[in-house]
């Protein structure tokens, strides 16, 4: 439980560092709801993509995914688990359909659910389809001005499928989001996210995901605008083991303790008025160890 305390630290800090900055925080009477709806509608909507948004919404997505060159699909059980696959894999590419839920009972706090449907395409084992790991959880927010918004949000996966390649297994993400307004058309947002599955099995580590995203531009009312995005998405494994498998056949088994690997992100956000956007964007790895080398993504959003 020690990894968690700093965490705690943090959250029970922030309520007092916004009233000593003139801050909104939903600890104290300072502040009416009908304040936080004029500074949420002045902050707009988060347009990231790989990062999770931190301005809690009501609002319902589709997203697709191709990611390409996956060389280690085991690394730390991230995404898959070394039960997944019957022989060594030496490469998996996926397609990936997801639908993600949003409901806020008010302008600090609500819950999502998002349910996958994966197909995936090993190059040595079976291709296989089917649900993913379901997700859901909540958003809280803790710190809220009219330029900066801080929001604690807890994520909880479930295994609902019956074949191990389409899932991992029951997992907490504790997260802390960022949205940060820097002037009416430049904005950034991040997030420090940290994932640990709720088993003992030595081959799965925890990982530590962060990431930062820069967006040009805002909605213009009911007109199409046009919002370039890049974001930059870090993880560090923690521990958990990653299989090798060599030219003769033998495999080796070595730590991924400290495994680092780094995605950068560009993206075009194209908002269709104020209840709708289209994202269309691509995803790198450039750094050695990657979970992709490729990923393509597109996405539709509705607010509501």
């Amino acid at each position: 439980m020690r990894r968690f305390s700093y965490l705690w630290l943090v959250l029970l800090g922030l309520p007092q560092l916004a009233l000593a900055q003139g801050g909104r925080t939903f600890f104290g009477d300072a502040t009416r709801e009908e304040e936080q709806v004029e500074v949420r509608e002045a902050k707009g909507d988060s347009n990231v993509s790989f990062i999770d948004s931190a301005i809690p919404l009501n609002r319902i997505r589709t997203r697709y995914d191709l990611s390409y060159l996956n060389k280690r699909p085991t690394r730390a059980e991230f995404l898959y688990t070394k039960e997944s696959f019957l022989l060594p894999e030496t490469r998996v590419d996926q397609q990936e359909i997801s639908t993600y839920g949003e409901l806020a009972f008010s302008p600090w706090i609500s819950v999502f659910f998002e349910t996958p449907f994966r197909m995936v395409n090993p190059e040595v084992n079976r291709n296989i389809s089917g649900s993913g790991d379901t997700s859901f959880g909540f958003k809280f927010s803790v710190f809220d001005t009219e330029m900066f918004l801080t929001t604690f949000q807890l994520r909880a996966y479930a295994p609902t499928h019956a074949e191990p390649i389409l899932g991992n297994s029951w997992a907490l993400e504790p997260a802390l989001l960022a949205n940060f307004k820097l002037s009416e058309y430049l904005s950034f947002e991040g997030e420090v996210r940290y994932w640990t599955a709720l088993n003992d099995r030595p081959a799965q580590g925890n990982v530590l995901r962060y990431g930062l995203g820069v967006i040009y531009g805002h909605r213009t009312g009911d007109m199409v605008t046009i919002m370039p995005v890049a974001e930059f998405v870090g993880w560090t494994a923690l521990g958990g083991q990653t299989d090798i498998l060599h030219p003769d056949g033998s495999i080796e088994t070595r730590s991924a303790y400290m495994s680092t690997i780094l995605n950068g992100s560009l993206g075009f956000r194209t908002a269709l008025g104020d209840v709708a956007d289209v994202y269309l964007g691509y995803s790198r790895a450039f750094s050695g160890p990657a979970w992709y080398r490729d990923l393509f993504r597109l996405e539709v959003r509705f607010m509501y």
